[in-house]
């Protein structure tokens, strides 16, 4: 008995124990001055107890909340941070030859806690579910100095008393613009107090010296007068507005719902060295509701960066920069890899704080190679929705454009782009924005985003972007402007958000739309996006919110007048710019309502992937796919986006895996079966479509792995996987098929579609005609073979598809077998989509290896054109073909070298 309770001591002195790993430190007790061992060890509920690869650790200063001198970014692996593998499952770092060496920390910067994070080499893993922290001892000599008020800000003949305290007795010394004001030797504190009756910006320090060192602390006081009224030139914009080639006048609206404005406003930023005194401060135009200030003798070529230092009197100054800059800086941009933004100026944490607006009066203008697009027949898109992070291996814009001709080869005409307009912190799915005419840069630089535009519409892409305007983030400027810090929500007097939205759905903090200001911010910006970006039209996010009528779970869905008008004043916005722009609506609200906006012109999201998860898992119950086609009865024909999964839904092939019939579950081939056939069955319904990443592949990672908005595996090297790249030559045959009979497409064609329930065990069938052009479909849903009673459109000569062989129909009634998890697809012509039916089903060979010029086939297959990519998805050449040799092999010449 005494042996456990020593041992047990023992842990509380030198570690402590977590239900997923123990923590010790050697010293038990860290000093800041001298070296630490800190050793990991994972129990076996830990992500890391069966890990083999390298650990790494997260580590910083936490100085009140904030990580200071973290060496690594998130994922980066750097060698100090790498710790050392000491016993199985048991990590050591040490921070030698003192934690402050380690840390790089100067003789300022007191250590007292440190935070960890132990995770594995990818990022994906960590030893602990939370961050964990360790008390140091510092016993440096250290000095703070408060000020009152807090704001630093003051009008003229207010009385301010300032406080000094050290960590050690020393000789203590207040100066305020160089002048010595107070003095004491041998203290712990010193306090002083002053009236300052004049106008100005004042600095003050204070200086702590013992026999080691001398420390010092800064601060400054600025102290207003009466605010400065002047009637702002006409034809300004709020925001930046470029005068000419060396001047800028800036504008800050900030008149609150009560007419009320703040205290006072500067401008700081590079023009004035960041400081805020009589020289920085703005005008005021009451009539306007404005601020304003007016700079010149600027370099047109120069990058500059600037912020709005407002408040009152009563409330701490607010850092500000502009809601309508198209960069900002801010302190996370340290983990932006070089690669991704080359050149990306310091965020400059030795001027000011918080997010910081940056412009330039020239920008390198783009040089479109596509100036000018033009969408095509958007009543036929299809469009691959995808999400720059998780897409591609380098997670950014290049990655994606890499992989541009991989999705024109798939057989889409558009791509959709999650949210990139700038969102809290640099990995996100984009649904919490700051800055709407800013792009992150976590994805790449403006020319980037350009040149993805600019490459989508060399390839025939029109470029869809997922735009959020229900709500934002604290961190948008108009947030900050007016806000509550004990509620931490918008104040009530905000004029541009709600205190609490109306509807049942709360994300971050609501705008409010019937706000001009609101209107008149999203009208600015659309037009900004279709004209700087050459964007062809907008995803909206959530726009059952943009509201103002109070409702509930049950009734946030009925018809809405007021939000209908929002939603039409928007749309015509778009159009009186482009007026090909397509506007697409997240709705999901009750169908009269819907159905008023389609026929304004607007496209409508339809949510199907319930209906084709039960199908593919093998349950008949729910799974009729009649909402994915908009007949004319209700919705208008051609309106509705469907879609068997998007970035917000689970992946059908993880639920096949995980919860499918017998027979299903555990066959992944059978799964990606029955994924083709539901794409038939979506493809080949007249209306726009959607395809999520990676759906082509059967991607079968659930939407929640790491979380619902974390990374997910970039698998590229599905296309190595036969059975998987089969299902990807399937969707572009389906798509091909739409390219081919365009006219079966349009919104007059003559359907016939049987996709409930009741149909799931015998046939599932859709038939089109538009002319002399026909095509019907057979489908087998359940898990074994069926003759079917086929209901052919007419009698005659029909070609099954791909291999356009004849077959004569003496009879509509006549059976027809269908395989199961399988289809058979009838035209009433003979068909050349341009891909071979052995693209689908053939092995050959190809060689040389490495090629330059010319490929052979073998096995006697012939190819009229071919496009050859690498493991990674990337074009590297595409080829057609010269002639045929008399081995019955195809020699092809190269038509284009991509990479």
């Amino acid at each position: 008995m005494k042996k456990i309770t020593s041992f047990l001591l023992l842990l509380l002195l030198c570690g402590k124990m977590f239900g997923q790993g123990s923590v010790t430190t050697d010293p038990g007790s860290l000093n800041a001055d001298q070296q630490a061992k800190i050793t990991f060890k994972a129990t076996s509920s830990s992500p890391l107890y069966n890990y083999t690869g390298d650990v790494y650790a997260h580590i910083g200063v936490v100085d009140n909340g904030t990580w200071l001198f973290v060496p690594a970014a998130w994922g980066e692996n750097i060698e100090k941070c790498k710790m050392v593998k000491t016993a199985d499952r048991t990590w050591t770092l040490t921070l030698s030859p003192t934690v402050r060496q380690w840390f790089g920390c100067d003789n300022n910067q007191a250590i007292t806690k440190l935070g960890l994070v132990f995770r594995s080499a990818d990022g994906t893993l960590k030893g602990l579910p939370n961050d964990y922290f360790l008390t140091v001892t510092d016993e440096g000599l250290y000095i703070s100095m408060d000020m009152l008020p807090v704001s630093g800000m003051c009008p003229k003949g207010s009385n301010v008393s300032f406080s000094v305290s050290v960590t050690q007795t020393a000789d203590l010394t207040l100066q305020i613009n160089g002048q010595t004001v107070a003095s004491q030797q041998n203290v712990r504190s010193l306090s002083f107090n002053k009236t300052f009756d004049a106008e100005g910006s004042y600095s003050v320090v204070a200086t702590a010296s013992n026999s080691a060192k001398t420390v010092r602390a800064e601060s400054n006081l600025v102290v207003f007068g009466e605010i400065l009224s002047q009637t702002m030139p006409s034809g300004l914009e709020h925001g930046i507005n470029r005068i000419d080639d060396n001047t800028v006048t800036f504008v800050l609206y900030d008149k609150d719902l009560n007419g009320n404005c703040k205290d006072y406003a500067f401008l700081i930023g590079d023009f004035n060295d960041w400081k805020y005194g009589n020289d920085s401060r703005m005008y005021r135009d009451n009539a306007a509701g404005c601020w304003w200030k007016t700079v010149s003798g600027l370099d047109a070529n120069t990058e500059y960066a600037f912020q709005y230092l407002v408040g009152a009197s009563t409330e701490s100054p607010i850092h500000l920069a502009d809601a309508y800059c198209e960069k900002i800086l801010d302190p996370d941009d340290i983990y932006i890899p070089e690669s991704v933004y080359p050149g990306l100026r310091a965020y400059p944490s030795d001027k000011t704080s918080d997010i910081v607006s940056v412009f330039k009066i020239k920008e390198t203008p783009y040089d479109w190679e596509i100036p000018s697009y033009t969408i095509r027949n958007p009543e036929k898109m299809v469009i691959y929705e995808l999400h720059l992070r998780d897409f591609t291996e380098t997670g950014d814009i290049n990655g994606a454009i890499a992989k541009l001709d991989y999705i024109k080869s798939l057989g889409v005409n558009a791509v959709e782009l999650m949210p990139i307009q700038e969102f809290d912190g640099n990995d996100s799915w984009g649904y919490n924005p700051r800055f709407f005419f800013a792009m992150d840069k976590a994805y790449g630089t403006k020319a980037d985003y350009k040149r993805f535009v600019d490459e989508c519409h060399k390839r025939n892409l029109a470029v869809i972007l997922d735009v959020v305007y229900n709500h934002a983030t604290g961190s948008h400027p108009f947030a900050k402007l007016y806000w509550n810090p004990t509620l931490g929500k918008t104040a009530a007097s905000n004029p541009w958000f709600n205190v609490n939205p109306p509807h049942p759905y709360d994300f971050f903090h609501d705008f409010n739309h019937e706000s001009s200001l609101v209107r008149q911010h999203v009208k600015r910006n659309l037009a900004f996006l279709l004209e700087e970006y050459n964007f062809d039209g907008f995803r909206f996010d959530f726009t059952k919110g943009f509201t103002q009528t109070v409702s509930n779970d049950n009734t946030q869905s009925q018809r809405d007048d007021a939000r209908i008008a929002i939603l039409k004043d928007y749309h015509a916005a778009i159009k009186a710019v482009r007026p090909q722009a397509v506007m697409i609506l997240e709705h999901l609200c009750d169908e009269k309502e819907e159905s008023i906006l389609a026929q304004d012109g607007m496209y409508l999201w339809r949510n199907m992937n319930h209906a084709y998860c039960q199908a593919i898992m093998g349950f008949s119950s729910e799974s009729s796919f009649d909402g994915m086609f908009a007949n004319g009865s209700g919705m208008p024909k051609g309106s509705l986006v469907g879609y068997m999964e998007s970035h917000d839904e689970e992946r059908m092939m993880y639920k096949a895996d995980e919860w499918g019939a017998v027979g299903i579950k555990g066959d992944k081939s059978v799964q990606l079966d029955r994924a083709g056939l539901c794409a038939a069955f979506s493809m080949l319904i007249p209306g726009p479509k959607m395809i999520w990443q990676f759906g082509e592949l059967g991607y079968d990672y659930s939407i929640d792995y790491n979380g619902r908005v974390g990374r997910k595996p970039v698998r590229w090297d599905y296309l190595e996987d036969s059975d998987r790249n089969d299902l990807y030559q399937e969707y572009s045959y389906l798509l091909a098929v739409r390219e081919s009979y365009p006219h079966l497409f349009d919104t007059s064609v003559d359907a016939s579609l049987t996709l409930s329930t009741s149909n799931f065990g015998s046939a599932r069938k859709i038939s089109l005609r538009n002319g002399s052009d026909q095509l019907f479909l057979l489908g087998n849903f359940s898990v074994d073979a069926i003759s079917a009673v086929s209901g052919f459109p007419s009698t005659g000569t029909w070609y099954e598809l791909p291999s356009n062989t004849p077959v004569e129909i003496t009879n509509v009634t006549q059976p027809f077998s269908v395989p199961a998890h399988g289809y058979r697809l009838f035209s009433r012509q003979k068909l050349d989509t341009g891909i071979a039916e052995n693209d689908q089903t053939s092995r050959f060979s190809v060689y040389p290896n490495p090629t330059v010029s010319h490929v052979y086939f073998t096995d006697g297959m012939v190819a009229q054109e071919v496009s050859v990519f690498n493991m990674g998805g990337s074009l590297c050449g595409r080829f057609f073909q010269v002639d045929r040799s008399e081995e019955h092999t195809s020699e092809l010449q190269s038509l284009r070298r991509i990479s």
